[in-house]
């Protein structure tokens, strides 16, 4: 016999080991849980860690107080508040979401929306598309893409001067980074664009560096 949650309308379940976990409506896991399969939509908090050998998708309000560990996909759609980190092979979020412990490690991240990291969002390949909204402590990975919905008509066309940045505390680096509307402290990269609107303190690239005219940077430098 499957060991399942099946919870539709109001439910308090205890942590513990199941095997797949659906629930709509609002739901509630009181302590660490251990999933095959782990889905939810309308209002979800897990007090504690969640560990998934599967796909986690959360649709409406997803909370999960501890870690997220998933050997598969995350995949947010709404708003998702996460108190410790997340580890993934990918995530996708769209709406808003808020990591607060050591940041996200995944091979693909994909955020369209508002988003607050704490720590290192380390990933492969990093796509967001922001209109502001968005503040990351560091971002790291191969293939860095941050696009300001503004105006998505490619790249270095007119962008709105007035629209808002995303906003990276210390640093983004990487091999190949594309940035629309940024702040960040230092860009480090092999392959480095910027547009208009992006106001960066350093950047430090060892191929080539493309930087839009009127983009704010303090020094553009090439290292071996």
């Amino acid at each position: 016999m499957s060991n399942d949650i099946n919870s539709a309308g109001c439910g308090i379940f205890g942590g513990g080991k199941y095997d797949n976990v659906r629930m709509s409506g609002s739901g509630q896991i009181d302590g660490d849980i251990e999933c095959a399969s782990f889905s939810s939509s309308g209002s979800m908090r897990c007090n504690g860690n969640l560990r998934c050998l599967g796909i986690v998708k959360g649709a409406g309000s997803s909370t999960v107080t501890k870690d997220i560990i998933c050997d598969d996909t995350v995949s947010f759609a709404g708003s998702a508040t996460v108190g410790g980190s997340i580890k993934c092979r990918g995530l996708s979020a769209a709406g808003s979401i808020i990591v607060k412990g050591d940041g996200i490690e995944a091979e693909t991240v994909k955020i369209a929306g508002g988003a607050t990291i704490s720590g290192l969002l380390n990933a492969e390949s990093v796509t967001i598309h922001h209109q502001g909204g968005v503040t990351i402590d560091s971002i790291g990975g191969s293939e860095i893409t941050i696009l300001s919905k503004s105006e998505n008509h490619g790249f270095f066309t007119k962008s709105k001067k007035s629209a808002k940045k995303l906003v990276v505390k210390e640093s983004i680096e990487g091999d190949t980074i594309t940035l629309e509307g940024v702040k960040a402290k230092t860009v480090v990269g092999r392959i480095v664009k910027v547009d208009e609107n992006c106001e960066i303190g350093t950047i430090r690239y060892t191929e080539s560096a493309e930087i839009a005219d009127g983009a704010k940077v303090g020094s553009a430098e090439m290292s071996s």
